[in-house]
């Protein structure tokens, strides 16, 4: 009796493990689906925004925020009053936009409040790089993704690169603001830049890529997927890549078919 308590114990405990893992990956799929829609379509909207040739001279910076399915990008100037112009974008399709409006048009209120939270936290970021450890290699960009919540901002930075055949892992930052953009909370996913090649010198081409964390990020991170499904997907067509953790002797493998993360134990 004492035999089968143990272990029926033993399997509820494991069972709670597992369950408290999925919530967590589930989690982070969902911050990285909400990071990859905000990046790309910044990617597609800022194209078209620096068409406007006559309107960059009052260029101040630009935000996105989503309502329901649509995701909007406003695009605003220097005094942090006026709509330069405007992308709408539906989920479902983030490589062209539903609606655009390149008329001047006045900020809404939660506009102004959105564009006043990003320039005050790119302020901070920029005044204060050694209290947030930021550096960046030449030829690697930061850029900053703002992701507004009901009652908090999330903050990332990711690598953008134009050099070809190149992933940019790494060198990524996390920070959490209140509604008037303090930083409460921040920390560093990567230490270094993981510039990873989708091409081998002896011309072979990987199917996957993997790279290792250390304890100080001990799961895969949104900012892995995000950067993946930019560059490894969209641009290189891969379908995978894995993260290796050393503190929880685990791999982490992500499947961009199915948008789904899939754990391994490490080998000993």
């Amino acid at each position: 009796m004492k035999l089968f308590f143990s272990f029926f114990l033993l399997s509820v405990i494991i069972s709670a493990q597992t369950d408290t893992l999925q919530i967590k990956l589930d989690s982070i799929i969902r911050e990285a689906d909400l990071m990859y829609q905000y990046e790309k379509i910044a990617w597609k909207s800022s194209d078209l925004a620096m068409e406007d040739k006559d309107k960059l001279v009052d260029f101040g910076g630009y935000f996105i925020y989503h309502s329901a399915d649509t995701l909007k990008a406003v695009y605003y100037d220097v005094k942090l009053e006026k709509a330069l112009s405007r992308y709408y974008f539906d989920t479902k399709d983030l490589n062209k936009p539903l609606q655009i409006f390149k008329n001047v048009t006045d900020l809404t209120d939660k506009e102004r409040d959105l564009a006043s939270v990003k320039q005050k936290v790119l302020v901070e970021l920029n005044q204060n790089p050694d209290k947030y450890e930021l550096s960046f290699q030449e030829g690697y960009n930061p850029n900053v993704v703002m992701l507004p919540f009901e009652n908090k901002f999330h903050f990332y930075i990711i690598i953008g690169t134009n050099k070809g055949n190149i992933i940019p892992f790494g060198n990524d930052y996390f920070f959490e603001a209140d509604l008037n953009g303090e930083i409460k909370n921040w920390k560093r996913f990567h230490k270094t830049l993981i510039q990873t090649s989708v091409s081998e010198q002896n011309g072979s081409i990987p199917i996957s890529f993997i790279h290792t964390h250390l304890p100080m990020t001990p799961y895969i991170s949104a900012t892995d997927i995000c950067t993946f499904r930019l560059y490894g997907v969209d641009l290189f067509d891969k379908k995978s890549f894995i993260v290796s953790s050393t503190a929880l002797k685990m791999n982490f493998i992500y499947d961009a078919e199915t948008n789904k993360i899939i754990t391994t134990n490490l080998i000993k």
